[in-house]
């Protein structure tokens, strides 16, 4: 048992880490401590994703190569880790001899820490594992909160879309080298069922149109591997609402082609919702295959100019003047 512990340390764990605005900045800032609370080699921390994976989080670029063991480990030994409050593993790797596991449960999610050794693992209290335990609970339980704050400004209210602030965000983080298809959407005559049956009827209108874009285009795909594990891989595309009646599709994966069948499918669906309206519904779009250094806002344009004559033909095919 190691008898000379400081535990002001843990006052200085939560100090640190709670001080940060930059809450990545401040869990690793608790990482350093907790290395020389444990007078550890290394601490990861782990979440559990939706498939039952103990996932990397926050300090994965610093990760040596007995930390890929280690989370080896970790998720094949996961029955094991099962309402435990630690979890220790000795072991006869050449250079990890040992991992302490502590699983960390919040209300929403589910972290795991490990704390590893190139020695021999150390024996510690109940009482010291348990401090360290609750200290974490309360530096994680701020970025659940912190976090959910931030999802709930990047989302749309409306749709569950991301919003124009999640919009603007990604597009920072698009370099002009990367392959792109952009589509640019609109619900047809959304003003004029807004103002003759109710932002009530204009409301429905966008989420179950929203609803139908998901479906053709979700952000997430998930299939079961050969161990019967489901696991949930991006599927490169992400919708965006960016305004009352405009939606953004970006996305780096499938090819222009085969959005643009989704597109001429799921017209038909939109165009066959029973809003309980004596009026034309649909969709109009402009759909852009990136050429090469176009910025987001080339790709807009394109597709604007394209939505445009798309909702003038549709304008002339039904002989509506869309003055009124």
């Amino acid at each position: 048992m190691l008898e000379n512990t400081n535990y002001y340390n843990f006052y200085q764990l939560l100090a640190i880490s709670l001080k940060e605005d930059n809450i990545p900045l401040g869990i690793e800032k608790a990482l350093d401590v907790s290395k020389n609370i444990f007078s550890a080699d290394d601490v990861i921390v782990y979440k559990l994703d939706d498939c039952d994976n103990y996932i990397h989080v926050f300090n994965q670029p610093k990760m040596d190569s007995n930390s890929y063991i280690t989370t080896s480990i970790i998720n094949k030994a996961k029955k094991l880790l099962e309402n435990k409050d630690f979890y220790p593993f000795n072991l006869d790797f050449e250079n990890l001899k040992g991992i302490l596991f502590l699983p960390i449960s919040l209300k929403n999610e589910k972290y795991g820490i490990a704390i590893t050794y190139k020695n021999q693992l150390p024996i510690y209290s109940l009482e010291f594992i348990n401090l360290y335990i609750e200290t974490m609970k309360i530096i994680f339980s701020k970025l659940e909160q912190i976090k959910t704050l931030s999802k709930s400004a990047e989302t749309d209210s409306l749709t569950g879309l991301n919003n124009r602030v999640a919009y603007d965000k990604r597009i920072k983080e698009i370099i002009t080298t990367d392959n792109l298809v952009y589509g640019l959407f609109d619900l047809f005559r959304l003003k004029r069922i807004n103002d003759n049956y109710s932002h009530d009827c204009g409301d429905e209108y966008i989420r179950r149109t929203a609803q139908i874009l998901k479906k053709y285009f979700p952000k997430y795909s998930y299939s079961i591997d050969n161990h019967g594990k489901n696991n949930k891989i991006s599927t490169g595309s992400c919708l965006y609402r960016i305004g009352g009646d405009e939606f953004v599709l970006l996305s780096s994966s499938e090819t222009y082609e085969d959005i643009l069948i989704k597109i001429m499918i799921l017209r038909d669906e939109i165009k066959n919702l029973d809003l309980k309206i004596n009026e034309f519904i649909g969709i109009n779009y402009g759909l852009v295959e990136r050429n090469s250094d176009e910025t987001i806002k080339d790709l807009y344009l394109r597709a604007d100019g394209l939505l445009s004559k798309d909702k003038a033909e549709t304008y002339k095919i039904l002989g509506i003047d869309r003055r009124k």
